[in-house]
């Protein structure tokens, strides 16, 4: 298995599409469309693969010179519980600490709040809706 950064030209970008289009929207009944990725090629994508196969993968966009926002996070359901996305974030944060990076946040799903809470995450301020689903911000200092 392999860490490795890749942009929206790369073949990986379209499997990454394809696994968040899968697994993030179809279950809600929706399709990832053009304003979904719009600016993504202004974000840092990154992916745990097993050969050419992508596993998992998260997307950062830029807030400011010392934060980002993680976004689409998503593991392959036959691969979770199995420490991918715990993998998978650990390499990103390092990677982003070496950029200057100091805090990233997020929108977590309610039922991934645990999973963020073990890699020190926490979560700030009320739940909201967003996609049909509960949603939490939440932050850490790096």
């Amino acid at each position: 298995m392999t860490f490795r950064q890749f942009s929206t030209r790369d073949e990986a970008y379209s499997m990454a599409i394809q696994l968040r289009d899968a697994h993030l929207r179809a279950p809600l009944g929706l399709k990832l469309n053009e304003l979904d990725t719009a600016g993504e090629d202004q974000q840092l994508h990154f992916g745990l693969f097993d050969g050419q196969r992508i596993l998992a993968c998260v997307s950062f966009k830029q807030l400011d010179d010392k934060r980002m926002k993680l976004r689409q996070m998503v593991v392959d359901p036959s691969l979770q519980r199995s420490g991918l996305g715990r993998t998978l974030i650990a390499n990103a944060e390092e990677t982003l600490m070496k950029r200057g990076c100091l805090e990233i946040t997020l929108s977590a799903r309610a039922s991934a709040r645990a999973f963020y809470e073990k890699l020190g995450y926490r979560a700030i301020g009320e739940s909201f809706v967003e996609v049909g689903i509960e949603h939490l911000k939440m932050d850490k200092s790096l």
